[in-house]
């Protein structure tokens, strides 16, 4: 059946022609939030929840009067609210799980609206890249970066942003492992140019169709006298990302190959520095 939209009223009810199978939705709609677009010289409340001008739904830290312009630092950005839809007023439901009541594709294209074509799913917002690069990879060492993969993902190739290119390189390849850090796909050996700039998309050995939602990592290992640099996000600290679930750092060292990929990575010791990454 094809998916359609349907306006809801101001008083977040339904109109009278629909039927839904989900009897609970009229009952979540009722108890909803309203969240309207920002808008200067108004007063909110503590974790009234608002559409920020870039179309983000925040949540007021403290109760307080917005002046003439949006300032992000008297918002929060919302982990407990769901959009529903964004024509000038959005419903948003505190709790709601992505798959009921909303249509989950839509929820996990919120995550890619700043994606590069194609991608599926990335490791970290690109607008987000440094002007530097991140410091380069140990030869030999598997680089792990966390990703999250939605149900359904049918993974064909993983790509990564070159900052300063590779010198001596002998063998280069990327890696797909799941939360475990077991090896699920390796793409073969690349020793081809990657220039400065430029994202490098290796294929896997095969397509991989994720088999529930989770958290997941990239991996890329180069054999080199000096390894690429790759472009990313860096940070002086490694404490955020060694939190439960590590989310990047160094894994198994002295590999020389896509073969010589274990079947599970070596614990990750934890990185700020943060690669931009994406499959496809």
């Amino acid at each position: 059946m094809a998916n359609r939209t349907i306006a809801v009223g101001d008083d977040l009810t339904l109109p009278p022609s629909i039927k839904v199978g989900d009897t609970s939705l009229p009952a979540r709609l009722a108890s909803a939030a309203v969240a309207v677009n920002w808008t200067p010289s108004t007063a909110y409340a503590a974790g009234q929840p608002v559409i920020n001008p870039t179309g983000d739904v925040v949540t007021a830290k403290i109760a307080f009067t917005s002046g003439g312009s949006y300032s992000a630092a008297n918002w929060n950005l919302s982990t407990s609210y769901v959009l529903l839809s964004a024509t000038g007023k959005a419903v948003v439901a505190s709790g709601v799980d992505a798959g009921d009541g909303v249509n989950k594709g839509q929820v996990d294209a919120v995550a890619l609206r700043y994606a590069p074509a194609g991608a599926l799913s990335i490791t970290m917002d690109r607008r987000l890249i440094a002007s530097s690069a991140i410091p380069a990879l140990t030869s030999g060492t598997l680089r792990l970066t966390a990703v999250w993969l939605p149900k359904g993902t049918v993974v064909t190739s993983i790509s990564y942003l070159c900052g300063v290119a590779v010198t001596g390189l002998t063998n280069r390849w990327f890696s797909l492992f799941d939360a475990s850090r077991a090896l699920l796909r390796t793409t073969a050996d690349n020793a081809g140019t990657w220039n400065a700039g430029s994202p490098l998309t290796i294929p896997l050995s095969s397509t991989y169709t994720v088999p529930s939602d989770g958290l997941y990592y990239l991996g890329i290992c180069e054999v080199a006298t000096t390894p690429t640099q790759l472009r990313g996000v860096g940070s002086t600290t490694s404490s955020g990302m060694a939190i439960a679930p590590i989310l990047n750092g160094d894994s198994t060292a002295s590999l020389t190959n896509a073969a010589s990929t274990p079947s599970t990575a070596a614990t990750i010791t934890a990185s700020g520095n943060i690669p931009f990454a994406y499959v496809s």
